[in-house]
């Protein structure tokens, strides 16, 4: 048998690879230069193996720049990257980080992940209970942040609910565990969606009443009460810490 698709994929790998490590560096504007965004985006999907995780990651990365946000977007990456959040754990994860890092203060991308349905998209991937969660988690809080108007369809999709299970099912767990997570990237990262999500009326009368979010000011009551004084020093800890003083404030 040709062993040809293996020849190929490991170029398209090390094609990825020095992209990578383009993205990383303050030269990530010269992927955009040389068009090299519109060849990752088309990779996304169609490819097997680690192929779309790895094209995931290096959008993720060069998605710090905003020209590369625009290409991105402009070479149907928000789409393709929405459609990778129900494939395999490894591509949905890094699919949803790199929704997050597109989503962050970009109306557009927003607005791109909303017409594709990628709100239920990362809903479910959060109910999943996968370790995509703090990613997904975080595309929300972006999302809610950068685009107002659709904080009441994140509701309407189910986001208070999971977000406000996330954080509640950390401390049900072992003890040990249980003493860390409110330092975790999923409880933070859930604590500041709904932080964001409690400025819109609809979303925060899910918060508040009808009964289908029962123990929510418990369950952030006692995220607040397993903090440390210590710990707040750290920007994730303060982070946290504010978004839980603004909930239990609204609420």
């Amino acid at each position: 048998m040709s062993n040809k698709p293996v020849r190929a994929q490991s170029a398209v790998l090390v094609f990825i690879e020095s992209l990578a490590a383009v993205a990383k560096s303050e030269d990530r504007s010269q992927a955009c230069d040389v068009g090299a965004i519109g060849a990752l985006v088309a990779l996304l999907v169609g490819t097997k193996g680690e192929v779309p995780a790895r094209c995931s990651f290096v959008l993720r990365d060069l998605a710090q720049d905003p020209a590369n946000r625009a290409a991105i977007e402009k070479a149907g990456g928000v789409e393709r990257l929405v459609r990778l959040l129900g494939v395999n754990d490894e591509a949905a994860a890094e699919a949803a980080d790199a929704l997050r890092a597109l989503c962050s203060g970009n109306l557009s991308a927003c607005v791109e992940v909303g017409r594709h349905e990628g709100v239920r998209a990362l809903v479910e991937l959060i109910k999943s209970g996968h370790a995509a969660v703090p990613a997904a988690a975080g595309a929300l809080a972006n999302m809610a942040n950068a685009e107002p108007s659709g904080r009441a369809r994140m509701g309407e999709a189910g986001a208070i609910g999971i977000l406000v299970q996330v954080i509640g099912s950390g401390l049900r767990v072992g003890s040990r565990q249980a003493a860390s997570w409110p330092r975790s990237p999923a409880c933070e990262e859930s604590v500041r969606a709904l932080s964001e999500l409690s400025a819109e009326r609809s979303c925060l009368a899910l918060l508040c009443g009808d009964g289908r979010e029962a123990g929510v000011i418990a369950s952030l009551t006692e995220v607040m009460l397993q903090r440390r004084p210590s710990l707040l020093t750290s920007s994730i800890n303060s982070s946290i810490t504010r978004g839980l003083a603004r909930l239990l404030t609204v609420l």
